[in-house]
Formats: structure tokens, sequence, C-alpha cells
């Protein structure tokens, strides 16, 4: 129902924000590590997450698109509620989270408050294979990646090849920063050596 959410932001807290548009005051529960990344009365973007119950309707927002994909991956899991997800994101983050799944390194995750040992370990398994079904997943993109093709076709062609997304992402970033002026294939070449 809503993708984004534009606005004057006129609070902000550990857990919610409150951003007017036009007039009406929209309420999102957000992340506490987003809660340091805005400003009170300065114009916010928040991408947004509509979930709803049988007896109500929550907003969450996130200030990255990684952050709301991971939200929205994580609440479709058994036993992960947005509260849960909310959690995750707010002590990890997307990218130190998909670094667990990557090591299947279900220590960080244990730490999350509403997350024992046994729920991290069956999160990181069925995690596991849901990134490996997400097509373009958005946390391979990098600053890098977004002004050079030749570095995401590699990682995608390593994906395509059995790697996961983010062992793909570090091999071609590594040779990438060996040679910079590399093509696709000498990438792909270059990432499967050295992995």
């Amino acid at each position: 129902m809503y993708e984004y959410i534009k606005g004057i932001l006129v609070h902000i807290d550990n857990t919610t924000a409150v951003v007017d548009v036009n007039g009406i005051g929209y309420k999102l529960h957000i992340p506490s590590s987003d809660a340091s990344n805005a400003q009170l009365d300065k114009e916010v973007f928040f991408h947004v997450s509509h979930v709803v119950k049988e007896d109500r309707q929550w907003l969450y927002g996130f200030l990255t698109k990684e952050n709301k994909v991971l939200f929205e991956t994580l609440i479709q899991m058994s036993g992960i509620g947005p509260k849960t997800a909310l959690a995750l994101i707010s002590h990890l983050g997307a990218d130190q989270f998909y670094e667990c799944i990557a090591s299947q390194d279900p220590r960080l995750i244990s730490k999350v408050p509403g997350i024992g040992k046994k729920t991290a370990e069956r999160l990181l398994l069925d995690m596991k294979d849901k990134l490996k079904a997400m097509p373009k997943s958005s946390f391979i993109q990098t600053d890098t990646a977004n002004s050079n093709s030749h570095l995401t076709d590699a990682i995608y062609a390593l994906i395509n090849l059995g790697y996961h997304p983010l062992q793909a992402k570090k091999a071609v970033q590594a040779a990438y920063e060996k040679n910079s002026e590399a093509d696709t294939a000498t990438l792909i070449s270059n990432a499967l050596s050295t992995s």
C-alpha cells in the first residue's frame, strides 16, 4: 500500500518517528539505528513497510532500501515478528546480518534481545536459502558497483556459478582492487583464482 513517505520529521525517538506530510502526521516504527541518522525539522525519506494484523495496522520506516528488504524478508520467517525483525536490524543492520548468514555464525544474532541460540541457528539456515533465491539482492550493490557495471556483472556471474552473494561480492571486489581497469571476464577470472 505504502512504498515510501517523504516529509518533515517532527518527532523521533529510539523506536518511532512522526513525519508530517502536508499536515498529516504519519507514525512510523523504526530501527533504533535510524534514529541517530535523521534530524528533527528537516525533510526525511523513509522506505515504508505496511503491516496489517487482525486488529491493527502499523507502518515501519527505514532510511535505506536494504533494511526495508531485510525487514520484509525476516517477517516472512517462522517465529520472527516485526518487533524481532526491527531488533535484528537495530543491532546488526543489513550488511552485518548478511555477513552472519554468509559465515553461518549464530553468535552475533543470538545476542539480539528476543533471539536465542536455537532461533539464531534456524534463522541462519532459513535465510541462507532465501538469499540465494533473491534476484538482484540489494545488499550486493556497492558504491563502486553502482558506477561500474563490470563489477556488478562479475558478482552475478559468480552467484550463478554457485557462490554465496557475499562471497561473490568479496572475491570480485578484491579482484577489482588489484586491477580497476579489468573488464567483466578478467574480473571473473581473477576472482575465481583468488577465492
